[in-house]
């Protein structure tokens, strides 16, 4: 199922009701908000963007660890990311907890008054006429404003929705498909507010380029935007398994990136890959992909009908990703090292068949969005 056209109707907002009839004679500036940069959160942001302009709207880039919250918002990234390396069973056990969702709300509210009062104050400053979150964090502090009228709309960036997403104040939750759906279902949220999108994946991951065809194969092994995961297992077996070449997308990563370099000295068919603009056309001439399935990492893959093999996903959202993908045989998973040189053989040889169906490989989901924003502010 879609996204169901139904009017809500919101009262005014403290922003200001002519914003609304500004609609018919300037284009409106969307704010395209999200927590930290580079990230999947960061592309999903920048492929909406990518479509707003064609029509007839304004888009503005929000990082709100570099434009407003300078030290709270990279500490807040640091101590998440050092949680997985140091106690990912613990992150494990309380990634959509109830329980912690409980006993966290009070603080939640008492710390974020103050910086959604920023927020808000931000955005009127920018003569902002809607907000696309594609972060929790960012749509919990627009929440309030948006149960006052402001348009609030949710971009959900992997296959389920944690508890940390609002349940109201938002106009629209974007959604990858049933899954997340039901996700949000389950929480009592209306069906009219969900519209099954997919995730937004960047306009440069479908460029018309034609590709030289050499004959040889490619692997890409990625760790996402920080370059996590067990890297070093996938390289060992990409090596062993074929003769193909094999980009490393180490991302911010640059103890990792250094050791893919020193092994490349030795092994011409490896490259190590730590510029953000050549992922899209790595991925779009790959043959697999192979790591972590990150949301927009796998919206990618989807999008572009790409073999992947999950290893070492992070726990929390990045499991749920997994079992989704495994569920509607997306990919192939490998749970050891000693698995994952058989597993790049089957899908090289095309000993296995993976499924992209429609509800599931969404290439226009920035478009779909884009639509829907223009749609239900005018």
């Amino acid at each position: 199922m879609g996204c169901e056209r139904s009017r809500v109707q919101f009262p005014p907002s403290r922003f200001g009701g002519a914003v609304f009839f500004q609609l018919h004679m300037n284009p409106p500036k969307i704010a395209l908000v999200f927590a930290h940069a580079p990230s999947g959160h960061t592309a999903a942001a920048q492929a909406v963007a990518e479509e707003l302009p064609k029509l007839k709207a304004e888009p503005v880039l929000i990082d709100l660890s570099t434009e407003l919250f300078t030290h709270s918002g990279p500490a807040v990234s640091e101590i998440y990311y050092k949680s997985l390396k140091v106690c990912p069973l613990l992150w494990d056990l309380v990634y959509d907890s109830p329980v912690i969702d409980l006993l966290s709300s009070p603080f939640r509210r008492v710390l974020s008054r103050g910086k959604s009062a920023a927020l808000v104050k931000f955005l009127k400053g920018k003569n902002i006429t809607a907000a696309v979150c594609t972060h929790s964090m960012p749509t919990l502090l627009l929440a309030p404003e948006g149960e006052k009228g402001f348009p609030v709309y949710a971009v959900v960036t992997d296959f389920s929705a944690h508890r940390f997403w609002p349940d109201t104040g938002v106009r629209k939750y974007f959604v990858h498909s049933s899954e997340t759906a039901n996700s949000l279902l389950k929480r009592g949220i209306a069906r009219k507010l969900i519209c099954e999108t997919g995730i937004p994946v960047r306009e440069s991951f479908f460029a018309n380029t034609t590709v030289p065809d050499t004959g040889e194969k490619l692997i890409v092994i990625t760790g996402g935007s920080k370059g996590m995961g067990r890297i070093e297992d996938c390289v060992r077996a990409a090596l062993s398994a074929s003769n193909a070449k094999i980009a490393v997308l180490c991302g911010t990563n640059i103890k990792l990136s250094r050791k893919i370099s020193r092994l490349a000295k030795t092994n011409p068919r490896l490259t190590a890959v730590t510029d953000y603009n050549s992922a899209p056309a790595l991925i779009r001439s790959a043959d697999i992909i192979i790591g972590k399935p990150g949301g927009v990492t796998a919206a990618e893959a989807l999008a572009l009908k790409k073999p992947f093999i999950i290893y070492a996903p992070l726990p929390g959202q990045e499991k749920l990703n997994a079992e989704c993908m495994m569920k509607r045989n997306a990919a192939l998973r490998a749970d050891s090292p000693e698995e994952l040189p058989w597993k790049i053989n089957i899908l090289l040889s095309g000993g296995a068949k993976l499924a992209f169906p429609a509800d599931f490989s969404k290439p226009s989901a920035a478009r779909a969005i884009a639509a829907e924003i223009i749609e239900t502010i005018s």
